[in-house]
């Protein structure tokens, strides 16, 4: 079976556009899915410690900048240098080898980081997992990388997080990793598990309440900014533009970024931008109470493209693409200089879960504190209100229409303590943006309008997405959705001889396959020009070229008793069901349902595994032949069954290198080690009992099946024997 890609693009500008990259924190239940993530006991992680902070005196100083203006603080940044020869512990798997290592952050709430070094090759991943393993991010891979080398991370809650890291063995000692700074989180939000110090106005209402009903679509435009070292927090939105081409163009305010209030975007804080974090979708899913789901879609850096501090906007272009089912959306916007009748502002006020604020009446054309007449929108919200944190985000007009992007109160300094009493607040409007200072770098219009259209209305843009079956058998229709009404959509194939027709117009494609080759079908929307969203599609039933056995093609493989041995049928079809199978009860295989698993034989015989390979267009079944012998027997395992003790005793011990790494037992009920014991550091410390045995107590342990892992990883293979044992 041949692959099929189908590329709609859309129109875009001749720059560079990043691949796209999704960041997503999870529930715990779903770790596995998504990791390698092994759970080990902290203590067995390489860890590095960081110094506490001062939270006090840091509170002291939140209060005296509170009436300043400044983006709201939540941590304080530590400069540290954590890379992959520093730190961490390395260890070979199968395919490749895992990095991993623990960062201690005492008393802090939450946890995030900055990478001033970043770079993973294709088939590497990366995941960051708290210390508690309730929230983890990831995957991270190589679409990821930047021209900046750099990457941050987004809030983890506790006081320590967990970085995984897998490298392929075919990119060996290809990746980058340095860290250079960590944030302590000294303040309670919704993600730290409450509010304290940190705690937002009680008059605020959460975007999934009543209020928000007819705003849905607007809170996917809407995120959560890490920056300033990224201990900082501001709010902004994602802008569509008149060729709807996917520019993830990021409208915020231009003192989130002129942090030293010189009125000019300086070459340092124009960099820090690549380092900025982008939190989309943290919201509360119902109105009360206020909960975090742990369902972040992020983005990490952006290049500054443009800003003025008369208006106080300031524009950039995130690093990464969004991609379809996200639930990112790109805002419409309006530049006519008309007054809003009504007023919505959806905002993270103090880095809480998305909030919205109402205003019913009409807005009022004002300047900011006496500087520039008529600069900026002036609201007095019924509902709700602004609070810092707040600082960037959109403020919509009735026809849902971002004209805005919040500057602060009326208060001098822009003070927005108390808003529940006094909820005014004040917007750099749209219209005086477009124009700016009147340069590319200090005006929005030539960055929206890209292609000199004259619109002074653009709607919102959902991201477009192919539809169609995923396994193409004979024939199938593919359609472009959520194109914008009225622009025109061409199609072509690159591939004459795959399918027919090879051309066409509209959005969608009836397509029907002559052979089974490579296939892209690009879309035309627009502007000229592309942009492409890839989508696979498998043709046929599915392929088998052969088996894998410790990652040699063979179709009758060999190996040990009582170990794991990577076994997997190739090509990995997406499209496929996989059940792997055998009759022989002294065999065992791992994951019976991937392409890829171990197989185990307790006894020295030949055993016969069955692989079912199917899709929609048919199935096939494979056999492949395991021929095991005993390799290993340097040890003895008694009592069997055991009661008080487990011992493991070792025959001639000449060296280190006659003893396993580490002896791991884990009950049948659970993956998470009973017993962790470090051999090697057992043995160099003159701790096997009467000089060659490990004993495990196991009075305290329920009476159950249990098994034994006796690990050895200096071999020219990895060996991991597996030993059955019964408490009873």
């Amino acid at each position: 079976m041949k692959k099929i890609y189908l590329a709609a693009a859309l129109c875009w500008l001749a720059t560079l556009s990043f691949a796209q990259v999704r960041t997503r924190s999870l529930k715990p239940e779903t770790v596995k899915e998504y990791s390698r993530f092994v759970p080990t006991s902290k203590k067995a992680l390489s860890t590095v410690q960081l110094p506490k902070v001062n939270v006090s005196q840091l509170l002291k100083e939140d209060e005296k900048e509170a009436s300043l203006g400044l983006p709201f603080r939540f941590g304080k940044a530590l400069d540290v240098k954590i890379n992959l020869a520093n730190s961490g512990k390395w260890e070979t798997v199968d395919g490749g080898r895992i990095w991993r290592m623990l960062i201690d952050v005492p008393e802090a709430k939450t946890v995030n980081m900055i990478f001033d070094r970043f770079y993973l090759p294709e088939g590497a991943t990366m995941f960051i997992i708290n210390g508690d393993r309730t929230v983890v991010s990831g995957p991270i891979d190589h679409t990821q990388n930047s021209l900046a080398g750099t990457f941050s991370s987004g809030l983890l809650k506790g006081s320590s997080v967990i970085i995984e890291l897998f490298e392929p063995a075919e990119f060996f000692a290809k990746t980058e990793l340095q860290i250079s700074k960590v944030v302590h989180g000294y303040r309670l939000t919704p993600m730290a598990g409450g509010f304290g110090q940190a705690a937002p106005d009680p008059c605020e209402r959460n975007v999934n309440c009543a209020e928000g009903n007819n705003w849905q679509n607007e809170k996917g435009m809407v995120a959560m900014v890490l920056l300033n070292n990224n201990e900082r927090i501001c709010s902004g939105s994602l802008l569509n533009n008149t060729c709807n081409n996917m520019t993830p163009n990021f409208l915020t305010a231009f003192h989130c970024l002129d942090l030293n209030e010189d009125g000019a975007a300086g070459g340092d804080e124009i960099a820090a931008a690549q380092t900025w974090h982008f939190m989309f979708q943290y919201m509360s899913a119902g109105c009360t109470p206020s909960t975090d789901d742990f369902n972040v879609v992020e983005f990490a850096g952006a290049t500054y493209r443009a800003g003025w501090n008369i208006s106080d906007f300031a524009l950039l272009e995130l690093n990464q693409t969004p991609e379809p089912g996200t639930g990112v959306v790109y805002a419409g916007w309006s530049r006519t200089n008309a007054a809003p009748t009504s007023s919505v502002g959806i905002h993270h006020p103090k880095g809480d879960v998305m909030k919205i604020s109402v205003e019913n009446n009409v807005a009022t054309s004002v300047d900011w504190n006496g500087v520039g007449p008529n600069t900026h929108w002036g609201v007095n919200f019924e509902t709700g209100t602004v609070e810092r944190g707040s600082s960037g985000s959109p403020l919509f007009n009735q026809n849902h229409r971002v004209v805005g992007q919040l500057h602060g109160g009326r208060l001098t300094g822009g003070d927005y303590e108390g808003r529940c009493i006094n909820r005014d607040a004040r917007y750099g409007r749209f219209d005086v943006s477009w124009v700016g200072g009147g340069t590319n770098d200090t005006r929005l219009s030539n960055w929206l309008d890209p292609s000199g259209s004259g619109a002074t209305d653009v709607g919102p843009l959902t991201i477009p997405s192919i539809s169609g079956p995923s396994v193409l058998c004979t024939s199938g229709t593919y359609t472009l959705n959520n194109v914008p009404g009225g622009v025109p959509v061409s199609w072509s194939v690159s591939t004459p001889s795959g399918v027919t027709p090879t051309s066409g117009s509209g959005n969608v494609a009836n397509l029907t396959m002559i052979n089974p080759e490579d296939v892209t079908i690009t879309y035309r929307i627009g502007c000229n020009a592309t942009r492409g969203i890839t989508r696979r599609i498998y043709v046929g039933p599915p392929q088998f070229s052969g088996f894998l056995v410790n990652g040699q093609s063979t179709s009758n493989g060999s190996g040990c008793t009582n170990s794991y041995i990577p076994i997997a049928a190739v090509p990995n079809d997406p499209s496929a069901n996989y059940y792997w199978s055998q009759s022989d009860p002294n065999g065992f295989i791992a994951n019976a349902t991937q392409s890829s698993t171990a197989f185990t034989g307790y006894n020295a015989s030949c055993y016969y595994l069955n692989v079912n390979i199917s899709n929609a267009c048919g199935s096939r079944n494979e056999t492949l032949t395991m021929c095991l012998n005993n390799c290993f027997a340097k040890y003895s395992v008694f009592p069997n069954p055991a009661k008080d003790y487990i011992t493991v005793e070792f025959g001639q011990i000449e060296s280190a290198e006659s003893l396993p790494d580490e002896i791991v037992l884990l009950s049948e009920k659970s993956t998470t080690p009973v017993e962790n014991i470090d051999v090697q550091t057992l043995y160099q410390r003159n701790g096997l009992k009467n000089g060659k045995q490990v004993e495990i107590d196991a009075k305290a342990l329920p009476r159950g099946t249990y098994y034994l892992h006796i690990k050895n990883s200096r071999l020219q293979e990895k060996k991991v024997d597996v030993v059955r044992i019964l408490l009873d």
